[in-house]
């Protein structure tokens, strides 16, 4: 099988898109179990290396499977906190109706004596469990089959908001596969752009 990642955040929106391209190189049907694994901060990065543990606790976590996503939106400790949402999903190129597999809790995702070398959750069904976790993860399974030579192409989508609506639109928005070209077009043109500005050469 080989993969070719392409990475890029987009120009217009708060949204990073990790496009995935896989490749049946054998001569047989390859089924392939794709998992994605996303761990949560929601807030300043010196907070962050401060008190990591306390800081998770003010994360919850929702599937929405409506839109086909997770999501995850920080309380307020206070009235001068500015809400804060992220949500996360998989999106392939032709996209099927299934059930939405996701895991939100770390602990159950890595599994006790394991690391993510080897975590748990990539050769255990995800538990689906959601809400107030210790430790929260974005994690979603989608199972994926490619004949002879055949490729398919999936896409990671992370997006951050100040409301939930808001997130839920880039979801739908960024599910289909011309937002994403269109997303990766602009990226590039922008990033041409700049290095014409800075004048740095290839």
């Amino acid at each position: 099988i080989d993969a070719e990642t392409e990475v890029v955040v987009s120009p217009e929106e708060d949204v990073e898109i990790r496009r995935i391209t896989l490749i049946n190189r054998s001569v047989r049907i390859r089924r392939l179990s794709l998992t994605s694994y996303v761990e949560l901060s929601l807030a300043p990065h010196r907070a962050d290396l401060q008190h990591p543990a306390f800081n998770k606790l003010f994360i919850q976590t929702e599937a929405v499977p409506k839109h086909k996503a997770l999501l995850a939106f920080r309380r307020p400790r206070d009235e001068t906190d500015r809400p804060v949402f992220v949500a996360h999903r998989l999106a392939l190129d032709h996209d099927e109706d299934t059930a939405l597999r996701f895991e939100t809790d770390r602990r159950l995702f890595i599994g006790r004596g394991r690391t993510l070398k080897s975590p748990m959750g990539v050769f255990h069904e995800p538990s689906g469990a959601q809400g107030f976790v210790l430790d929260p993860i974005l994690s979603l399974r989608q199972d994926l089959s490619l004949g002879p030579g055949e490729r398919a192409r999936v896409s990671l989508i992370l997006a951050a908001g100040e409301t939930r609506e808001k997130v839920l639109s880039l979801m739908d928005a960024y599910g289909d596969p011309f937002a994403i070209d269109r997303a990766m077009d602009v990226a590039w043109a922008a990033a041409q752009l700049q290095l014409r500005l800075l004048r740095i050469q290839p």
